[in-house]
């Protein structure tokens, strides 16, 4: 998990309409933006680092063709 304040970062507010019940909550769009991009990009150098740690498709080990590692 992260320490970070995401409500504070997207800048996240609430008004309370006593008088009509009709409550808003906002949000500034162009911080959501800038999370979610930040986010795509880890998710795009993990799978690079997932890409890296897998075996070739044509890695083929012993008479039986297994594809791995030989045991």
């Amino acid at each position: 998990m992260t320490n970070r304040n995401i409500s504070k970062e997207l800048n996240h507010s609430t008004f309370y309409d006593f008088e009509n019940g009709n409550d808003t909550e906002t949000i500034c769009y162009p911080s959501l933006i800038c999370i979610l991009e930040e986010l795509i990009d880890r998710v795009e150098q993990l799978e690079e680092r997932l890409d890296e740690l897998e075996p070739p498709v044509n890695d083929v080990f012993g008479p039986t063709g297994l594809v791995g590692d030989p045991q």
